[in-house]
């Protein structure tokens, strides 16, 4: 199934509880917003997003995989090697 989480999602071995799924699509917007506007750093900016995107935790399974991907996006993106 396509899309953003559809239940609640708890992460084995963290005192973190991402998001409820109503909550999700009202946030995911604000990241997108945050991604768009460019930060003076990009290594800051892959940080931001990475932590963002990880805390949200949109999806049932691959987040850690996309963070990654994101950060080492816009690190690129920004001029890293």
């Amino acid at each position: 199934m396509a899309g953003y989480r559809t239940n609640q999602l708890y992460i084995s071995q963290s005192q973190h509880v991402p998001l409820n799924k109503e909550a999700v699509r009202e946030v995911m917007p604000i990241l997108f917003e945050m991604l768009e506007k460019n930060e003076s750093n990009a290594g800051v900016g892959a940080v931001l997003g990475h932590f963002f995107f990880a805390y949200i935790h949109p999806y049932m399974d691959g987040n850690r995989r996309i963070a990654r991907f994101l950060m080492n996006l816009m690190l690129a993106s920004g001029g890293y090697p």
